[in-house]
């Protein structure tokens, strides 16, 4: 070929490829199904109940249960109980020897102390015997006092009648002898009256030391006689009364063995006031709540379900078999059909919410890819990744909140 010919050959193709034909508008993207896979199931979503449910493990316990101890130490001399045997109200379920200060035992303390009360007793016998005494001491001597008193008035009389109607207005060196015996008359009687006052003031002082006597007598015996109740209640501390009547549900102590005062050596509950405790794990306590319902199936009684309802939710958690836990207090509905079996186990499960009419989807057709939660929508023979918002799931379903319409199919792995 010529230079010539290739030069036509090339002007004759440019212009076709200056002047392109414009292309279509692109239309909305939808993507393209992806095939099912073989062997995968299917689901229609529809509507129906579903019921958010936490299980717990719990025990039965009373609502009238008390601790046991004794006030004192000691060491445990006799144990009347063991864990399981019914006691009455007041019954004595161990005692313990217990010392004071002095090595004395409770016994010997009583003694001691109502030999002190009969000794005070006989001192304030006697410190009242010497009272009476001083107080008929004191009534002679008032007796006296009023002889003498009469006495010197008349002493004074007779002086100053012969003083003035005999001899008036001498000097006493010119009296006569009988106005001068007048004079020493009343000076004899002034002595006596004087000196019977001096001796009531005497005993008038013997009876208020009598009294003082008596007071620190009483004092004494009083304060004897609340070391007879000190001791009495000691002893009365040295053994252990059940507060109320229940069953022994625990025991920690042998005979022998030496307790601190108020440490716990065992515990008692009232079988007639039954309740729940039930431990929830630290990722479904928020979910639960006072006033809903709950579950139970016993150890003891696997074929039987038994109904109850929270009434109190721990604030603080627990340790409990090495994870934290929250303590949830349940009443059973009816308290008179549960057996008295105090501290068994049970199996707990408690309604926390409800739906009802709810979109419904199988837990295995829900996956989570990066923030969100799909499903894989059936459509068009093959399979669309569909958004969903989830609600609440009872472990089997999950409540659909958006994102799906009933009657759509999902495909399930």
């Amino acid at each position: 070929m010529t230079l010539v010919t290739l030069l036509a050959l090339l002007l004759g193709v440019l212009p076709g490829c200056a002047q392109p034909a414009p292309s279509p508008e692109p239309g909305p993207y939808n993507p393209t199904p992806l095939a099912t896979p073989q062997g995968s199931g299917t689901v229609v979503v529809q509507r129906g109940s579903i019921t958010e449910q936490v299980e717990a493990r719990g025990r039965v316990v009373s609502a009238h249960e008390a601790l046991l101890s004794f006030a004192l130490e000691g060491v445990l001399t006799d144990i009347d109980v063991s864990p399981g045997d019914q006691v009455a109200e007041g019954e004595i379920l161990a005692e313990i020897e217990s010392k004071d200060s002095e090595d004395r035992t409770a016994e010997q303390q009583i003694a001691d102390a109502q030999y002190e009360v009969t000794v005070a007793q006989f001192n304030l016998e006697l410190a009242r015997g010497d009272l009476a005494i001083a107080e008929a001491d004191a009534r002679l001597c008032e007796e006296d006092l009023a002889r003498a008193q009469t006495r010197l008035r008349q002493a004074q009389y007779d002086y100053q009648l012969a003083s003035y109607l005999v001899e008036p207005n001498k000097e006493p060196e010119e009296e006569s002898d009988f106005t001068r015996s007048q004079r020493w008359a009343l000076e004899y009687a002034s002595l006596d009256y004087d000196k019977a006052v001096a001796m009531c003031a005497v005993r008038d002082a013997r009876v208020e030391y009598q009294n003082t006597a008596v007071f620190l007598a009483q004092q004494s015996l009083a304060q004897a006689q609340r070391l007879v109740t000190r001791a009495q209640g000691r002893a009365e501390q040295a053994q252990l009364h059940a507060p109320f009547a229940g069953v022994i549900i625990s025991w920690e102590k042998r005979v022998g063995e030496r307790v601190e005062a108020y440490e716990t050596i065992g515990a008692v509950a009232d079988p007639e006031a039954l309740r729940l405790e039930a431990w929830v794990s630290e990722e479904d306590i928020a979910k639960v709540a006072p006033g809903q319902t709950v579950e139970t199936i016993l150890d003891l009684r696997p074929e039987q379900v038994f109904e109850g309802e929270v009434v109190d939710v721990a604030s603080e958690s627990t340790a409990w078999q090495g994870k934290n836990v929250y303590i949830v207090d349940i009443e059973f509905t009816d308290a008179q059909g549960i057996p008295a079996t105090i501290r068994t186990g049970a199996d707990v499960i408690i309604e926390t919410r409800r739906r009802v009419e709810a979109l419904l989807v199988p837990n295995g057709a829900i996956y989570t890819d990066g923030e969100g939660q799909f499903v894989d929508l059936v459509r068009g023979g093959g399979r669309v990744k569909v958004e969903v918002e989830v609600g609440i799931s009872d472990g089997t379903h999950t409540e659909v909140l958006s994102g799906l319409v009933a009657g759509d199919e999902v495909v399930l792995p």
